[in-house]
Order: C-alpha cells, then structure tokens, then sequence
C-alpha cells in the first residue's frame, strides 16, 4: 500500500479533500466521510493541504467550538469531566464556575452573599475551624488582613 492512501478509492479521497477544504475541522471530515481521524490526518498530510495549527483553532473559535464562544456550544456541559463547575483547587479551597470562563472561591461567594455586597479591597474571609472546604454561613469570618493575622497568631498560642 502506498504511502497517503486512506484504504479508501479516489472518490472517497476527492470527497475527504474537498470537505476539509470548505473548512470542516479534521473530526468533522473524519466524521462525514466514515473514516477515522488518522486517516484523515495522513491523507490531509501527504497532500499538503494540512492547516497551521494557528489557523485551525481560529477557524474553530469562530464557529463556537472553543475559547470564549464555547460557553454557547455547551463544550462544558457536554463533556464527561463537567462536574457541574466545582472542583477543590490545590490548597484546598473549593472554586466555583461564575460564568465568563472565571472561577471563584466558594467561601468569597458566601461572604459577599451574607454581607449582601462585594468584599472590599483588603477584607479577607476567615474560616474558624480552619477546614478550608467547610464554607457553611456559621464557620465564616469577614475581616481585615490585620485582624486575620491577629486572629492566627491567637490560634497558634492557644494550640501551644
């Protein structure tokens, strides 16, 4: 078998070129024409048609499959990963999907809520039982960096 061919006739080959060329992503050729993506892959390759990578994700985003636009197409709610826009960062804070491609800490969204306004610049929240995923109304505290460095300072002497 020679190098380019797709286990499939000239035909099948003029049909995969020409729908790649009017724009189709690979996975969307791949898909109209009943191949795999691979195969796709070689055949786009060994012609020389292939898209610089720039292009291809430039070309996705405006037809709204990635980046901003994604949002729209439903990418996250789709996929099989989407846990509903909640997940436990790596220190331990749980961020929660705001919208805008942005997460936000839980305990932040709490206290704003509480408060019924936004945090002012150099208000923190403190949690009192020090378990960071624990965002209940009662375990939180809003106060000023200088109180929440008292606050532990206190903390530490009463663990002594």
């Amino acid at each position: 078998m020679k190098k380019g061919s797709c286990l499939c006739g000239d035909a099948k080959r003029r049909q995969v070129i020409a729908a790649y060329k009017s724009g189709m992503s690979l996975a969307e050729t791949a898909e109209e024409c009943g191949l795999k993506q691979t195969q796709v892959w070689n055949l786009i390759r060994y012609r020389k048609i292939a898209r610089p990578r720039a292009l291809a994700v430039r070309m996705a985003a405006k037809r709204g499959r990635m980046g901003r636009n994604a949002r729209e197409y439903g990418l996250r709610e789709k996929s099989p990963r989407w846990n509903g826009g909640r997940f436990v960062n790596a220190r331990g804070y749980i961020e929660i999907y705001t919208g805008g491609g942005g997460y936000r800490p839980e305990h932040r969204l709490v206290a704003e809520k509480m408060l019924g306004r936004p945090l002012r610049k150099g208000e923190v929240v403190h949690h009192k039982n020090e378990i960071r995923s624990d965002n209940r109304r009662c375990n939180l505290a809003v106060m000023t960096i200088a109180q929440h460095l008292k606050e532990h300072a206190r903390m530490r002497r009463s663990k002594k």
